[in-house]
């Protein structure tokens, strides 16, 4: 995330449960820098069922932590648990 590595502070995981069929978004767990301004995007879209690929094609300003949601959601961990 460009945002950590500026204010040189990169600890702290962020976690996102999407559902692969629907594309929702279920959950975040965000214990990393700035990890409250990720929330007010992520949990709106939650509210209103934007799905994870919509908020990642979104246009978020330069430098923000709010683009590392494009990072991490490009990443998929499947459970079959």
């Amino acid at each position: 995330m460009l945002r950590a590595r500026a204010v040189e502070d990169t600890r702290g995981p962020m976690t996102f449960v999407i559902d692969l069929g629907t594309d929702k978004i279920s959950g975040a767990a965000l214990l990393s820098t700035d990890g409250q301004e990720i929330i007010n995007t992520v949990a709106p879209a939650m509210r209103h069922g934007i799905t994870a690929s919509e908020l990642r094609n979104s246009i978020d300003t330069h430098l923000s932590s709010t683009e590392a949601f494009n990072d991490v959601s490009g990443v998929v961990v499947l459970n079959d648990t």
